[in-house]
Order: C-alpha cells, then structure tokens, then sequence
C-alpha cells in the first residue's frame, strides 16, 4: 500500500501543498488557506496514509504546527537549512524540494 509525504509551502495568507506517493508520482497539487482545517482538509483523503506533512520553521510555525497536530496530521517542522540544502544538492525547488527532505526524514525516525 502506498504511503504519502506533503510538503507545505506557508504564507500569511496561503498554503502550497503538495501530496506524493512513496512511488515518486505526484498526487495532489493545490493551494489553501493558510488555516489548519483547510490544510487538514486538503490532507483528508491521505490521513490514513501519511506518514508526513512537511512544514518549514518560520513565524507562523509554532501556532500552525500544534493546530496541524491536533487535526491528525502528521507535521513535521524543517529547518530552513536543511530544505535549502536538499534543494541544492537535488537540483529542485519549491515544494518537491520540501517534501523530499519530508521522506528523507521520516526514513530516518
């Protein structure tokens, strides 16, 4: 059975999200609100199988990251330099970039 990584990208104002299956296939393209039941809705379909939902640290992070939580999803909270880094050494940006380092550390816990 597959199982999901997600990456959201976080403004004041709106959340990129990108869903991928543990087979590299991109599954969910979107943007929401940036409002946890949004963002947990938009994540709805792929709770079950989420292993996680990538988020990076910034200013909205230590309100949005428990109310993620609390909506059963799966947040993880990355740090600025280690996306930036998994984008340079893969050659990619944006949200593919965040949801990589997402897989990569959830194969690591």
């Amino acid at each position: 059975m597959i199982e999901y990584f997600a990456g959201l990208d976080v403004s004041v104002e709106e959340t990129a999200i990108c869903v991928v299956g543990d087979d590299a296939k991109v599954v969910v393209e979107c943007a929401v609100e940036t409002d946890p039941t949004a963002i947990a809705e938009a994540l709805r379909a792929y709770l079950d199988r989420l292993r996680r939902a990538g988020h990076e640290a910034g200013s909205l992070s230590p309100w949005l990251h428990g109310e993620l939580l609390a909506q059963g999803v799966p947040a993880i909270c990355l740090e600025s330099p280690r996306i930036i880094m998994s984008c340079c050494i893969r050659w990619r940006s944006g949200l593919m970039g965040v949801v990589e380092v997402v897989a990569m550390a959830s194969s690591s816990r």
